[in-house]
């Protein structure tokens, strides 16, 4: 029973994401930007690039349908690329049977405008494209 005591206290009380028990011990205030979660310093997409230098996979989620998010993950994708790492891209919204349009548009045989529609990206997701 203690065990699940504490997973109620915990539940209990909120924790503000923006003062993150992130890196080293104690708490960062996360600024806007891009900011080093271990030291709490102002960082750029190159830098978090090259701290990554021999990670194998490096994953950025998003708040769907949030411009400023997709921005952090394009900043992030170039990044990666001036550095000559092979970058893939997953797409969840998409079902199995999309792969073929998917590898169609990765492969530069279509357009986005005709992706859009052979992959029925309307239905299959529905936010702006």
């Amino acid at each position: 029973m203690p065990i699940l005591s504490a997973l109620a206290l915990t539940l209990l009380q909120p924790v503000d994401p923006y003062l993150l028990k992130i890196g080293t011990p104690g708490t960062i205030a996360i600024k806007p930007g891009y900011q080093n979660a271990k030291s709490g310093e102002v960082s750029t997409p190159d830098e978090i690039a090259q701290a990554a230098d021999g990670v194998k996979y490096f994953l950025i989620g998003e708040n769907h349908a949030t411009p400023a998010h997709h921005q952090a993950q394009a900043d992030m994708i170039r990044a990666f690329h001036r550095r000559g790492r092979h970058v893939i891209v997953g797409f969840e919204m998409f079902t199995r049977d999309n792969q073929r349009n998917i590898n169609s548009l990765s492969l530069g045989r279509v357009s986005v405008d005709d992706f859009k529609v052979e992959a029925n990206w309307e239905k299959q997701w529905g936010h702006n494209f």
